[in-house]
Order: C-alpha cells, then sequence, then structure tokens
C-alpha cells in the first residue's frame, strides 16, 4: 500500500470500505441507463422512420384515391367520348345511307333513259327496215314500169297504125313513170332523214353508257366506302 500510487490506493481503500461493489453496480446501472438511452435513441429513431414512412404512405393513399378518383373521371370521359364517336359515326352513316340512296335513283333514272333510247334505237332500226322495204318496192316498181316502157316502145316502132292511140298510152305511161320517180325520191329523202336520225342517236347512246358505268363505278365506290364506315 506505500508503494501503491494514488489511483490504486484508491482501488485498495474502497475495496476495503466496500465501496468498489456499489461502483460496480453504479457502472452497471450506468451501463443500462446508457443502454437503455441507446435504445431509446433507436426507437426514437425507428419512430421517426416510421412517421416518415406513415407520411409517405398517407401521401401514396392520398395519391391512389387521387389516381382512383382520376380513373373514375377517365371512364367516365371515355365512355362519353366514345358516345360522341358512335353518334358522329351514326350520323355520318346515315348521310352516305341518304347519298347512296340518292346514287341508286341517280342510276336508276339513268338506266330508265338508256332504256327510253335503247326502245327509240330500236324503233328507228325498225322504221329503217320499214323503209327498205318500201324503197325495195318502189324500186320493183321502178323496174317494172321501165319494162312496161320497154314494151310500149317497142309496140310503138311495130304498130304505127295506133300511133296516136300508142302516144296517149305513152303520155299516160311517162306520167307513171313521173309519180313513181317523185314517188321514188320521196322514199330515198326519208330513207337519208332516217339513216341521219340513225346516226344523231350515236352519240346519245355513247353518252348514256358512260354515264350508266360512271353511275356504276360511283355505286361500286359508294358500296365499298360503306363497308369501310361498317368496319
Amino acid at each position: 500500500m506505500i508503494e501503491a500510487k494514488p489511483e490504486e490506493l484508491r482501488v485498495f481503500l474502497e475495496e476495503a470500505a466496500g465501496i468498489s461493489k456499489y461502483k460496480e453496480r453504479r457502472r452497471e446501472t450506468s451501463n443500462r441507463i446508457k443502454n437503455a438511452r441507446e435504445n431509446i435513441s433507436r426507437i426514437n429513431d425507428l419512430i421517426d422512420e416510421i412517421e416518415k414512412r406513415l407520411q409517405s404512405l398517407q401521401r401514396q393513399a392520398r395519391a391512389a384515391e387521387k389516381y382512383k378518383d382520376l380513373k373514375q373521371q377517365e371512364r367516365l370521359l371515355k365512355a362519353q367520348l366514345l358516345a360522341l364517336r358512335w353518334q358522329v359515326l351514326n350520323n355520318t352513316i346515315g348521310e352516305k345511307d341518304k347519298e347512296i340512296s340518292a346514287s341508286e335513283t341517280a342510276l336508276e333514272a339513268q338506266l330508265a333513259e338508256l332504256r327510253a333510247i335503247e326502245l327509240s334505237i330500236e324503233k328507228q332500226h325498225e322504221d329503217h327496215t320499214e323503209a327498205n322495204e318500201v324503197f325495195n318496192q318502189i324500186q320493183g316498181q321502178l323496174y317494172s314500169v321501165g319494162a312496161d316502157i320497154a314494151r310500149i316502145e317497142q309496140a310503138i316502132q311495130h304498130t304505127n297504125e295506133k300511133g296516136q292511140r300508142n302516144q296517149q298510152d305513152l303520155e299516160q305511161v311517162e306520167e307513171s313513170l313521173t309519180e313513181a320517180r317523185a314517188h321514188l325520191e320521196n322514199d330515198r329523202n326519208q330513207l337519208n332523214k332516217l339513216e341521219q336520225a340513225l346516226q344523231d342517236c350515236v352519240p346519245e347512246i355513247s353518252q348514256a353508257e358512260e354515264r350508266e358505268r360512271n353511275s356504276s363505278k360511283a355505286l361500286v365506290e359508294a358500296e365499298d366506302a360503306m363497308q369501310v364506315w361498317q368496319n
């Protein structure tokens, strides 16, 4: 003890006085308090972290609620948009149906016009055929009259005693020939008129056929467009 240092002497005195065990307990208690404080600090840190997470979760919950509301609004707006699109498409389809109906009506009118032109052409063909028959008949009559004239001239040459009467007959035959030639000229004029009318109808037929092709093409395009709109 004499050679001990003050610190060591203090230890000896404390052990002799029985203080060391209290100091040991105090140290243990201090360590426990320290550990408790450290635990409290960690708990506080955990509480702070939990509060931060709670705030984050609350923000996420608010965001989720807002997302839910926005999603509901989105579905409502999509439904309204689809309804508007359906209404627009329905109106468009109605308008296109009207256009197609108008095109079909125009096409039917053009077809009726074409049929009328065809009937007119057929009638003109029939008139032309009848005119040809009349022309052939008149031409046959002309040939017959010519033969009669030849026979009459021969009779005049061989019968001088019947000259006056034959002269009268000749005049009558010449009158008949003149009338026949006049009829023939009228028939030729009528035939020329019929041929000219037939030629005048050819451009109308071509135009009607062109209108029919254009109408058929427009109808096909309208049907294709209608199929696309329906799809």
